[in-house]
C-alpha cells in the first residue's frame, strides 16, 4: 500500500489547511480539500499550486515505479495486453500517446535512479 501525504498551507498564520471537509480517494490513501475552500486562499496560490504540482510529480513517479515493475514481470499479460504501453492505456483509460510516453518515461527513470529520486521527491518533473 502507498499512502499519498498532500500538504496544502492554507491558513497565514498557522500554515495549514482550515476549512472543509476535502475529497479523499476510495481507499483514503489521500485526500484533497475542497475546490470551494480553494477560493479563500488567493494569497497563497503559489504555494497551493506548487504543493499540489509536487503532489502530481510524486505520484507520476510512483506510477512508473508500478510501470517497470509490471514490465518486468509481465503481468500485463494477465489480461492479454499486448504490451505495457497497452496495459496503461487501458488501466487508465487514456490516448495511445499518453500511455507510450508514461511506458518511455518510466524507463527512462528505471535506469537513471538520481533522477528517479528527485522525481519521487517532487524536485522535478516530466518536462525536465
Amino acid at each position: 500500500m502507498v499512502c499519498v501525504s498532500i500538504d496544502v498551507p492554507v491558513d497565514p498564520l498557522s500554515g495549514s489547511f482550515v476549512a472543509g471537509s476535502g475529497v479523499s480517494d476510495a481507499d483514503g490513501l489521500f485526500s484533497l480539500p475542497d475546490l470551494a475552500d480553494l477560493r479563500v486562499v488567493c494569497r497563497r496560490s503559489d504555494d497551493i499550486y506548487f504543493a499540489l504540482e509536487r503532489a502530481k510529480r510524486r505520484l507520476e513517479a510512483m506510477q512508473a515505479a508500478v510501470i517497470t515493475e509490471v514490465k518486468a514481470c509481465g503481468s500485463f499479460r494477465d489480461d492479454s495486453h499486448r504490451s505495457v504501453a497497452r496495459w496503461t492505456q487501458a488501466v487508465s483509460n487514456c490516448h495511445q500517446r499518453s500511455a507510450d510516453r508514461r511506458v518511455q518515461h518510466a524507463a527512462v527513470l528505471a535506469v537513471l535512479p538520481e533522477v528517479a529520486a528527485a522525481y519521487a521527491a517532487g524536485e522535478i518533473g516530466s518536462d525536465q
